[in-house]
């Protein structure tokens, strides 16, 4: 994934005859530089938008991404298998943002995340109309809390379990509820906010 024109790891040109993730795992926790490379480009992007959406900043975000991946690198000699790999590296994700969290700069509207999707079959007119949702949507998502808006992307975007939010984010899984519906409840009354529309009307 290239982010600002800069990639966290270059294409692999000659990738390790490996299927499973385990073995990749195996061969990267015993040193194995190309075979950790695979698992950067398999989970980049996840751990990038994890980042984004706790600190708020795609400057700071890529610097965390960056530095989950140098982390983990140093102790996946340690990752037991206790829980899934991608569990284990949205938690350090997720740790390495909440430090990033305190010396975060205002949010430009800049860094608002890209839309998700474009239906390029739409009209102009219809193409405006879901431009202007997606921006309001992601505007929405970004005033959010960061504990809220955590909680949505990775339900909602990440498909991750409760169990799975809960080991990331440190907290019980009925904090990880109670987060997923204020957050519902906060991001409704934000776009109906930032809409000038009526709350009764969503």
């Amino acid at each position: 994934m290239v982010i600002r024109n800069r990639l966290l790891f270059d294409e692999v040109k000659h990738l390790p005859l490996i299927e499973t993730e385990t073995e990749l795992i195996k061969r990267a926790s015993e040193g194995n530089p190309e075979a950790f490379e695979v698992l950067v480009q398999r989970y980049q992007k996840y751990v990038y938008n994890l980042a984004l959406s706790v600190i708020g900043n795609r400057d700071e975000a890529f610097d965390a991404a960056q530095e989950t991946f140098i982390r983990a690198w140093r102790s996946l000699k340690d990752f037991r298998g206790d829980a899934r790999f991608s569990t284990w590296i949205y938690r350090i994700a997720y740790r390495v943002s909440l430090t990033a969290v305190a010396r975060k700069r205002p949010l430009p509207i800049d860094d608002l995340p890209e839309p998700i999707c474009e239906d390029a079959s739409a009209n102009p007119e219809e193409a405006a109309e879901n431009d202007y949702r997606q921006a309001l949507l992601r505007r929405a998502i970004m005033n959010l809390a960061p504990a809220y808006r955590t909680a949505l992307i990775l339900y909602h975007l990440e498909d991750l379990s409760y169990e799975e939010i809960a080991s990331i984010t440190g907290v019980p899984i009925g904090t990880v509820r109670t987060h997923l519906h204020r957050g519902r409840n906060y991001l409704k009354r934000e776009i109906v906010r930032l809409s000038g529309g009526d709350e009764n009307e969503m």
